[in-house]
């Protein structure tokens, strides 16, 4: 017994019959509480009639399962809804410095090693090293040319230090000679005491003890005769110093007056052995070089016939040399 085949069926045959009462509930059922909003209620009325639509359409005639194509069906009209319904927006990000380190791009952190020796190898890196070279070679030479100027500096100052050391007591060596001279070629026969009062602190203590037992014959001598001496220094020499003693040769003019005669001396030159005392320089002998150009005239001016002057200056007497 043959059985017969059904008939194929439509598309419309096969899909389910959608009843508009049921339609209209659900819409009903998904109205919102609030019936003064009508443009949303129609808006999920249109949703809710779509779904339905295409649950519809979807199903496909033949062998297949009704069930499973409307089963089927359901996940894409979830998806549509998916993609229908407003995405929820994400909560604000604060902008804090945590996040801002996080979000900052990070410089791949390389060793130093790895770093020194890809700069060595690169086509730079021989350049570099002589870069170097050269920085530290202009670095270098430049202390080491201030530290050579200022040893040369202390060299030159210290010389220079010696040289005003030296200029300065030559200096006072001749204040000191000139004064010597000065005190031993000027007196008045009427303060001789004064006179010689003035000459002992000039003298060491040798030539001082030389000078003194002399000191009241001299005063009797140019008292009587009214002896008196002008002089004026016109020329200081000090020579070099030696372990605290130097020469000074003293050039003067003098012009010596007694009662009756008046003997002038131009250019006599005396010399004077100066020793340095506590700091202080004192003569120790006075000598007599040259007398000069001697002339001897009355108290009137008239010159004396075949009058030369005495045989030394009458300063000289005073500054014998002393006994040793």
């Amino acid at each position: 017994m043959k059985t017969r085949a059904p008939a194929a069926r439509t598309a419309d045959e096969d899909a389910p019959d959608v009843d508009e009462d049921v339609i209209a509930e659900a819409a009903e059922d998904d109205r919102p509480d609030d019936a003064g909003d009508a443009d949303g209620a129609d808006e999920e009325y249109e949703q809710v009639y779509v779904v339905v639509r295409k649950k519809s359409a979807a199903a496909e005639p033949g062998e297949g399962d009704e069930e499973t194509a409307g089963e089927a069906a359901e996940p894409a009209g979830e998806a549509e809804e998916a993609e229908k319904a407003p995405a929820e927006k994400p909560p604000p990000r604060r902008f804090t410095r945590k996040a801002a380190a996080a979000s900052a791009p990070r410089v791949p952190e390389v060793a130093p090693k790895v770093w020194a020796a890809s700069l060595a190898s690169g086509p730079f890196g021989k350049k570099s090293r002589r870069r170097t070279l050269v920085t530290r070679v202009l670095t270098i030479v430049p202390a080491v040319a201030l530290v050579a100027v200022s040893a040369l500096l202390c060299v030159v100052w210290q010389q220079k230090g010696d040289l005003s050391a030296d200029a300065r007591r030559q200096r006072d060596l001749a204040a000191s000679a000139r004064k010597v001279a000065d005190v031993f070629f000027n007196w008045d026969y009427q303060h001789m005491a004064q006179s010689f009062a003035a000459k002992y602190p000039l003298l060491t203590k040798a030539a001082a003890d030389a000078i003194r037992p002399t000191a009241d014959t001299l005063t009797s001598y140019f008292t009587t005769n009214k002896v008196s001496s002008r002089a004026t220094v016109t020329g200081v020499y000090p020579g070099a110093v030696k372990h605290g003693a130097a020469n000074v040769m003293v050039v003067i003019n003098t012009r010596v007056t007694t009662g009756k005669t008046v003997q002038a001396n131009n250019g006599a030159t005396v010399a004077l052995s100066m020793k340095l005392v506590s700091g202080k320089w004192l003569a120790g002998n006075i000598t007599l070089l040259s007398q000069g150009v001697e002339s001897a005239t009355d108290e009137n001016g008239k010159p004396i016939p075949g009058g030369k002057g005495s045989s030394g200056l009458p300063g000289a007497t005073p500054s014998a040399r002393p006994s040793r």
